[in-house]
């Protein structure tokens, strides 16, 4: 188990190796399914909590203007609170994630990008934007939150 004389590893060595590997992806991929369900849940809930308080004001299935209003108000609001982590804490958090990704995967070092507060506000943005109703989705994102 020690090492050999010609500097090679031992093959019991190589296969803890490798064992460790395997863990180490299927425990990124078990975390990375967590921090999903929990973004998903959360839009959900964000989305579930504004059409209740959005109500139908007694216009049946039409919509009214107070209702529309309301409608607009809680998707700016949602928009502002996707816009704010990304923009006064973490700007290298911006866009999908996939190209940083990709970057960072091949050796190029971007300045705090695989911390953690970057993938927290990079879930913050991306659960209040389809909240919001804005065109996104969580792909890109997941990957960024991956490679963290």
């Amino acid at each position: 188990e020690e090492e050999e004389e010609d500097g090679r590893c031992s093959i019991s060595h190589q296969t803890r190796c490798r064992l460790f590997r395997r863990l180490a992806i299927f425990g990124i991929g078990v975390v990375t399914a967590v921090v999903a369900y929990f973004i998903s849940w959360c839009i959900d809930n964000l989305e579930k909590s504004y059409l209740r308080h959005l109500g139908t004001d007694g216009a049946g299935t039409a919509m009214s203007t107070t209702v529309y209003g309301r409608y607009v108000g809680f998707s700016l609001l949602f928009s502002v609170a996707s816009f704010v982590p990304i923009a006064f804490v973490r700007p290298v958090a911006a866009g999908s994630g996939i190209a940083e990704a990709k970057t960072v995967l091949n050796g190029i070092k971007i300045p705090r990008c695989t911390e953690l507060l970057s993938a927290a506000c990079k879930g913050i943005s991306v659960m209040f934007s389809v909240a919001s109703s804005l065109p996104s989705g969580l792909e890109g994102p997941l990957i960024f939150i991956g490679m963290v």
